[in-house]
């Protein structure tokens, strides 16, 4: 288990894979919110205590994406973590220059890959 204080910010549009990803985390050690959109998600983000990683899905639906997120986000918050997901193989090609570095965990992800990379982009 994780010894740590770290908040994520978990954006996921599917409520099965949100809730078990958010449980996932959350007996790693971390602290989890979660979002089913970009538009709840940045209202998240406002609030405090801030995340320190936000593990967003890039096909959120119709209001962002997650690349549109993360550079909000990012510009809100220069020290914000992003890890990205998706089950579209083809969305990491269509990165947009505007859209910060990140990790890409393609679905169907494993538990244990989810708690390694953001152990890595933590540290």
């Amino acid at each position: 288990m994780a010894q740590t204080s770290a908040r994520i910010l978990l954006v996921e549009d599917v409520e099965d894979i949100r809730e078990a990803t958010a449980e996932a985390l959350s007996d790693a050690g971390y602290t989890v919110c979660t979002a089913a959109d970009a538009l709840a998600a940045l209202a998240l983000l406002a609030a405090e205590p801030a995340p320190d990683l936000s593990f967003t899905d890039i096909v959120l639906g119709p209001s962002m994406n997650g690349y549109a997120l993360a550079e909000r986000a990012v510009q809100a918050r220069q020290d914000l973590r992003i890890l990205y997901t998706s089950g579209y193989p083809g969305t990491a090609r269509d990165k947009p220059a505007g859209a910060p570095a990140a990790r890409l965990l393609l679905k169907p992800y494993r538990t244990a890959e989810v708690i390694q990379a953001v152990a890595q982009l933590l540290a």
